[in-house]
């Protein structure tokens, strides 16, 4: 098989409708994640932590200046994650200025013509569930029977994506 010629190599594209975007972790980006898991995996002796997350890049505070920057790369859209630690601080409790934010994040990348791509969990836990664990994710998975029972924070998240929207399943309205 011959190497393709120069005018073979220019006409290789994606398929229509194919996008681009980029993605981010809140727990490594956003800064003053405290209250959960892996803030404290990472503030354990011995885990291995080179340097644990502090303020990280800020992004918390300045988002507006990400966004841009993924605006003038031309991307079409940002996958994020939701720091649970913030939206619920405590059992029961819900932090409506966490939930602003977040509906701000994601009203500003519209604004920009970027879709918002909204990750409900990526790594971290609430600290106040369970302290600090191995297990993450939606769902617990007894590792015996590989028996699988979704947690409360996955019917809280599927609640929120039927009802696209955070305001009224957060507040319980």
């Amino acid at each position: 098989m011959s190497e393709p010629t120069t005018a073979e190599q220019t006409t290789r594209r994606f398929p229509d409708g194919f996008t681009w975007g980029t993605a981010t972790a809140a727990h490594q980006i956003e800064g003053g994640n405290w209250n959960n898991d892996w803030w404290a995996f990472e503030h354990t002796p011995g885990s291995g932590v080179v340097e644990p997350s502090g303020d990280a890049c800020d992004s918390w505070h300045r988002w507006a200046d990400d966004a841009d920057i993924v605006q003038a790369l031309g991307l079409d859209n940002y996958r994020f994650s939701l720091e649970w630690s913030r939206i619920e601080p405590e059992d029961g409790e819900w932090s409506i200025a966490a939930l602003d934010h977040y509906a701000r994040l994601c009203d500003g990348l519209r604004d920009r013509g970027i879709d918002p791509v909204v990750t409900f969990h990526l790594l971290d836990n609430f600290e106040w569930a369970f302290g600090y664990g191995p297990r993450f994710g939606l769902v617990d998975v007894d590792r015996t029977t590989f028996t699988r029972t979704p947690k409360p924070s996955a019917a809280w998240f599927g609640s929120v994506a039927r009802a696209n929207a955070l305001d009224d399943v957060a507040t319980g309205a």
